[in-house]
């Protein structure tokens, strides 16, 4: 009985002693874990600017299109990651002047205005609750209608205001960002080409492009 009970004795020291054994590191394995460790670095120790640094851009202006729907149409035919923007190719001119007179609410009044008027050689034109004299057009438009305004208020007591006429900007341009190397290859200035054959599509300087702006 006492040898039974020295031998189960001794197996439950082997069996420990070979758990023990499974459970320890290798020191080399150790040694390594603690260099990947070492090898981390926390978002503070980036340099400045490194962990938001913007990717490359390229831009391009396509343009210009005759109404804001041909440019929509055609920014569908664009890559997919392109960032488009619609603009006006230019601000409204001024190509002429006229002269604005307030109409008098009373019928008796309008009369008397549209005779004095008419002594002057107006007949005008009626437009949301005003008359208009002109249109002066020209090189000398604004001297004219100037003239005529002053012969108006010292001649006849009509006052007016001077207002100039304005001819909307034409056409729209698309401006586009796209990400360094998406460029518009050869195959979409084609596509861009056979539906609009007028256009230009120029690569430009990316400052200042593909910036939404409102219609002038």
């Amino acid at each position: 009985m006492r040898w039974l009970l020295l031998i189960l004795l001794l197996c439950n020291a082997l069996l420990f002693l070979w758990y023990a054994q499974r459970e320890r590191v290798p020191p080399a394995e150790e040694e390594i874990g603690r260099g990947e460790v070492t090898r981390l670095r926390l978002l503070q120790e980036l340099p400045p600017g490194g962990a938001a640094a913007a990717p490359p851009i390229e831009c391009y202006q396509l343009g210009p299109f005759a109404t804001a729907g041909e440019a929509e149409e055609a920014a569908q035919r664009l890559p997919p990651e392109a960032n488009v923007t619609l603009r006006r190719s230019g601000a409204e001119a001024a190509i002429g002047y006229q002269l604005v007179i307030g109409i008098p609410a009373e019928a008796a009044a309008r009369r008397e205005l549209l005779d004095r008027l008419a002594l002057a050689g107006w007949i005008p034109q009626t437009r949301r609750g005003h008359f208009l004299l002109g249109p002066f057009l020209g090189g000398h438009a604004r001297r004219e209608a100037e003239l005529e305004q002053r012969a108006l208020t010292e001649g006849l007591g009509i006052d007016s205001e001077l207002q100039p006429i304005l001819q909307p900007a034409t056409g729209v341009l698309l401006e586009i960002e796209l990400p360094a190397g998406a460029e518009i290859d050869h195959s979409s200035r084609q596509l861009l080409l056979r539906g609009w054959p007028g256009i230009k599509i120029e690569k430009k300087p990316c400052s200042g492009l593909a910036r939404p702006q409102p219609d002038q």
